[in-house]
């Protein structure tokens, strides 16, 4: 056997982050993706986006579903579709999504009692969790994370 003693990965772990850096200001910098540069849009400085010809050159840009030459008849006004999609948008009930993650840390900070009942009404006084039945918010749709280390039943 070797003169090195074996280290647990919790010793590997802790000697790694004491040969680390420290965290400076400069070091920071954005997420991948976090900011975006706009979208570039032809003939931007006269404001002919979409279309340079006839009297609506200088209007403003062209409606939703327009198709080239016809701006009259828009395809959503050529094609109607079904007329039961999306029927009943104004009768369906939301259910706000909770995760298991933030059930936890709801728990872990002390804003829940896990020896109570876990209720509707236990979530809205935390106040952090927010349910308006006039916006058709009915409940609560618990969403899986592997990250709960409680039961459920």
């Amino acid at each position: 056997m070797s003169a090195k003693s074996v280290k647990s990965v919790t010793e590997k772990a802790v000697a790694y982050v004491e040969k680390t850096s420290r965290i400076k200001l400069q070091d920071l910098r954005d997420n991948p993706g976090a900011r975006s540069t706009g979208r570039m849009v032809s003939a931007q400085a006269h404001n002919q986006a979409g279309h340079t010809i006839g009297e609506l050159q200088r209007a403003a840009k062209p409606p939703l579903g327009w198709i080239w030459g016809d701006f009259f008849r828009p395809w959503h006004r050529m094609f109607p579709g079904e007329k039961k999609f999306n029927g009943d948008i104004n009768l369906r009930r939301e259910y706000v999504p909770l995760s298991l993650l933030e059930l936890q840390r709801m728990i872990d900070l002390g804003w829940i009692n896990p020896d109570k009942l876990i209720d509707i009404s236990t979530l809205c006084n935390t106040r952090l969790i927010h349910c308006s039945p006039q916006l058709r918010q009915f409940g609560i749709d618990l969403t899986d994370e592997v990250c709960f280390g409680g039961y459920i039943h």
